[in-house]
């Protein structure tokens, strides 16, 4: 929307090329005001998860050329399927909090819009190869056809992988990117696709302290657990400048996800007897006690189809949008035993299914955005979306799992409307104000309601309420060739917010509860400095308060081992720091030979919504430090290579950027009130290092 502000930041390619080195997006995004990121296996590669504000990400919307990343049923986004895509991106533009309208779900605590790299003019091949600690590499390679005859190609070829940090927590992502563009009179059609084959070993639990102390790479998850995933997006788009004031764009898509080896071991426990198992008793045909050491591999197929298509107007005063989007999205979720030590005869090595359930959601949608001019000073700008959307699930009887499991889930619908608006002015040639409060409505998700990948209990709509969140953000962009600054204010008021329990279900997926009424409040500051001509002063922080003002959780007396409950008032949300500050230098010496460090600090988070100390993650400062050497040889024009060097976590802090709180242990003692969760932490990498070659021919 031209002219208009709101709270963001906008990274182009070149943004993109300084700070990408193969480490995924919540990586990338690291050094951003409210971001905070980490990943399962400490080293920025594979599982990795940002937060906005506090909030995870299946809160934030994200998308690429408008397509939805996030899940439809889980509402997270697994950029680990997709890794290196950055590679092939035009631009990122982060939004926090409600921002404005587009495609996808709608914006909660913020929204992550990509766009894949353009059909260029000119003929290009570029070459990316790089190695760092722990076994991380990265390989690439891309090519520009040029545009000929009206048509352009774009293909592009990569892997990332890394043994990671911890132990047994390897992954490798092989990946494609491709674009075919036909250029009509003032328009495009284009046809992309983009995807990844994931290989992952798992490291999404965490450690107790005394393993942390003892050694930081210990993994509790050493069975040979290991997932795959594929997942493959299709799209076809047309963009056309029909005259001066009207354009429109259209898309349609499909995306395709499947979970081909999830490779989870269930020890021999009284917990999980062969009934859990759908495996008969070989004794008497009834289990509920015998048990037996089970590997087991869950499986999963996703068919995810839509379209949309927007129309855009502009006058001298006016600028209007006018957008719909229809999707689609089933999914397959099931569990077979592979192996065991002792199963009944004929089960052992084979693929029995445990069970299997189906999953469908749909959505239409519609938004408007209005900005209109009052004078060369003052714009304004007024936005309204609106959101059908409904879930589904049924699940198969097993012929051996008890009827008690084949549970009812009720038939699910929901309908949002969001309205925004705002005020920017134009206060000097270098000072822009700007104001504007949004409203914003998301849906729980599949796990909210099922806290498992199958219902074990029957679920009724209202179990869960929907969240909203009102959110007024103020601020003032300077653009000043000595400074570049955002300082931004925000204000969000939460009703019945989904909020994390600290827990984790087996799959990762945080336990979530509705917490009633909370509130997060604070100022963002986004800025560069030129010191010199050759000295560059940044800085990226934020100062927040994340509160809930009640919050009643379950605790299981540890005596009696019945529900008990306990109210607690005014606490600080959980994983929310109040202080996050990234500064550092950027120095260029000569040219095409720059430098940069840059320190990271990160106060205090709790790891549930208790406000207890003993549930807390220490506050951390870590230095990171970048070379770039890009020389420019006279005698080879067409030759541009590049050499970066990077040194992360150069003083060798030992910190923990995450954490839970292990399941089953939210005990209550009566007789002194005291609970008996037990935290466990994410370790993430000590000091380690990234070197980077790329040419462009």
């Amino acid at each position: 929307m031209p002219n208009m502000v709101v709270s963001q930041l906008t990274l182009k390619k070149a943004d993109l090329a300084a700070r990408y080195f193969g480490a995924d997006v919540p990586s990338l995004l690291n050094a951003t005001p409210s971001v905070n990121s980490y990943s399962d296996n400490g080293t920025g590669f594979g599982y990795s998860y940002l937060r906005i504000r506090g909030m995870d990400q299946s809160r934030v919307n994200h998308t690429v050329n408008g397509i939805p990343l996030n899940d439809p049923e889980s509402q997270n986004v697994y950029f680990n399927n997709i890794a290196d895509l950055t590679s092939g991106l035009e631009q990122i533009q982060v939004q926090r909090g409600v921002g404005i309208s587009g495609n996808g779900g709608s914006s909660y605590a913020g929204s992550i819009q990509m766009l894949t790299k353009l059909v260029q003019q000119q003929q290009q091949t570029d070459l990316t190869i790089g190695v760092g600690s722990f076994g991380s590499r990265r390989f690439g390679i891309s090519y520009q056809s040029g545009v000929h005859k009206n048509f352009g190609v774009y293909a592009r070829l990569g892997q990332v992988a890394t043994d990671g940090y911890r132990l047994f927590s390897g992954m490798q992502v092989n990946n494609y990117q491709f674009s075919l563009a036909y250029f009509i009179p003032k328009g495009v059609i284009a046809l992309n696709m983009f995807g990844g084959f994931a290989k992952s070993k798992l490291a999404y639990a965490g450690i107790y302290a005394d393993d942390l102390n003892k050694d930081r790479t210990y993994n509790p998850i050493n069975q040979g657990e290991s997932d795959g995933f594929n997942q493959h997006f299709f799209q076809l788009q047309l963009s056309k400048q029909m005259s001066h004031k009207f354009s429109y764009n259209a898309s349609t898509y499909l995306v395709l996800g499947k979970a081909t080896d999830f490779q989870y071991f269930f020890p021999k426990s009284e917990y999980t007897p062969m009934s859990y198992f759908n495996l008969p008793n070989w004794f008497n045909g009834i289990d509920s006690v015998t048990t037996s050491n089970v590997m087991t591999s869950y499986r999963l197929n996703q068919v995810f189809t839509g379209t949309f298509a927007n129309l855009t107007y502009t006058n001298s005063r006016f600028h209007v949008v006018v957008g719909m989007h229809l999707n689609s999205f089933t999914a397959d979720h099931s569990m077979v035993t592979q192996n065991g030590d002792s199963l009944p005869p004929g089960i052992n090595g084979k693929e029995h299914l445990v069970y299997f359930n189906t999953g469908n959601k749909y959505e239409i949608s519609a938004f408007s955005k209005i900005s209109y001019a009052f004078s060369s000073k003052l714009t304004g700008f007024i936005d309204m979306s609106i959101r059908n959307t409904g879930f589904s699930y049924k699940a198969k009887q097993m012929e051996y799992r008890p009827s008690d499991h084949l549970r009812s889930v009720e038939p699910m619908q929901w309908f949002f409307v969001n309205p925004r608006f705002g005020l920017n002015y134009q206060l000097n040639q270098y000072i822009k104000l700007y104001s504007n409060f949004g409203m914003s409505q998301r849906e729980p998700t599949r796990f909210d309601y099922l806290a498992d990948d199958l219902a074990n209990f029957d679920v009724k709509q209202s179990a869960v309420k929907p969240e909203r969140v009102y959110n007024i953000e103020w601020g003032m962009l300077i653009n000043h060739s000595q400074l570049q600054m955002t300082l931004n204010g925000f204000y969000m008021y939460f009703v019945d917010q989904i909020a994390a329990t600290g827990m984790l279900n087996n799959f990762g997926y945080p336990i979530n509860s509705n917490v009633g009424l909370s509130y997060r409040t604070g100022l963002e500051l986004d800025l560069s400095l030129n010191l010199s001509p050759k000295l560059t002063f940044i800085s990226s922080a934020a100062f927040s308060e994340n509160k809930i003002n009640q919050i009643e959780l379950r605790y299981s007396n540890a005596t009696t081992f019945a529900d008990t409950f306990v109210t607690y008032k005014h606490t600080t949300s959980a994983f929310s720091p109040s202080l996050i500050v990234n500064q550092g230098l950027k120095y260029s010496a000569v040219k095409g030979l720059d430098f940069e460090i840059l320190n990271r600090f990160v106060s205090e988070q709790f790891l549930d919504n208790t406000s207890n100390a003993a549930l807390q993650l220490p506050s951390y400062s870590v230095l990171d430090f970048k070379m770039q050497f890009a020389p420019h040889f006279n005698y080879i024009k067409n030759l541009h290579p590049i050499l970066s060097i990077r040194v992360q976590n150069l003083l060798d802090e030992k910190y923990c950027p995450m954490g839970s709180v292990m399941p089953y242990t939210n005990t209550l003692d009566p007789s002194n009130g005291k609970v008996g969760s037990v935290p466990l932490y994410f370790p993430a990498a000590t000091r380690n290092f990234f070197v980077n070659l790329s040419f462009s021919f």
